[in-house]
């Protein structure tokens, strides 16, 4: 009966020594992955470069809300969305790059395009 017990106890032990050990090699792991995706991506500023500021975008007072619409019509629809930022963003951007000493101009480009509201 000694030998019974010795051996169940000896087999839990292994198993609780197992179970922690893939415990703490899978929580590694998982680290890994999610530093990996949370992480900035490190992007380099040439020298000389310009800012391009491209204004076929729409520029809105505030940011705009998501719809369940939007989201349907963007899932259904092969059509390219025009891309939207929010005032707030792009002088943020222009107040870094104004400190930025690698960046030495702005390139502005596009056009009006209309979204949501005239023609």
């Amino acid at each position: 009966m000694k030998a019974f017990f010795k051996d169940v106890l000896r087999r839990m032990a292994v198993l609780l020594v197992s179970a922690t050990l893939f415990a703490i090699l899978s929580l590694i792991v998982f680290s890994f992955f999610a530093g990996s995706f949370l992480s900035p991506p490190n992007e380099r500023i040439k020298k000389n470069s310009f800012l391009v500021l491209d204004l076929t975008m729409n520029l809105t007072d505030r940011p705009v809300d998501v719809s369940l619409e939007d989201l349907t019509r963007q899932a259904l629809v092969d059509e390219e969305m025009i891309p939207g930022y929010h005032l707030r963003e792009v002088v943020d951007t222009l107040r870094k790059a104004s400190v930025e000493k690698s960046i030495k101009g702005i390139f502005i480009t596009g056009g009006f395009a209309p979204s949501g509201y005239g023609w």
